[in-house]
């Protein structure tokens, strides 16, 4: 798995691939939807995404706010982050994680982000 970090919305194949997620992913908000680098109440920093690829398809995302020296990534009631059904999420969250941390650079000295997943048939927050 790749990462592909986007400062702006896709468009052509990779819109595409990324409403193609949102169909088979778990627990997909508003907030890891395109529509995230258009949303007027997101503020405090550079919008940004992160898709961990497996080729063409996508099978995570994480959308986020770079204040500079920190990435903030949603609330523990509002995560920005998804993943396709079925995969393995330990390798995409890694992926992900390298992606923030590409972004962030050498600068960074914060990261804060929530994920919504399920464990042993209960949903719990990370």
């Amino acid at each position: 798995m790749n990462h592909l970090i986007l400062t702006q919305p896709p468009d052509g194949k990779l819109h595409i691939a990324w409403n193609e997620f949102l169909a088979h992913a778990s627990f997909p908000t508003h907030y890891v939807t395109p529509g995230f680098f258009t949303d007027p109440f997101i503020r405090g920093g550079e919008r940004f995404a992160v898709l961990a690829m497996d080729g063409e398809k996508i099978n995570a995302v994480l959308t986020a706010v770079d204040t500079g020296d920190a990435v903030v990534s949603g609330f523990a009631v509002r995560p920005q982050t998804a993943f396709r059904q079925n995969i393995d999420t330990g390798e995409a969250a890694r992926t992900l994680l390298d992606g923030v941390k590409e972004k962030g650079g050498s600068d960074l000295t914060h990261i804060e982000f929530y994920s919504f997943i399920e464990y042993q048939n209960k949903i719990i927050i990370i």
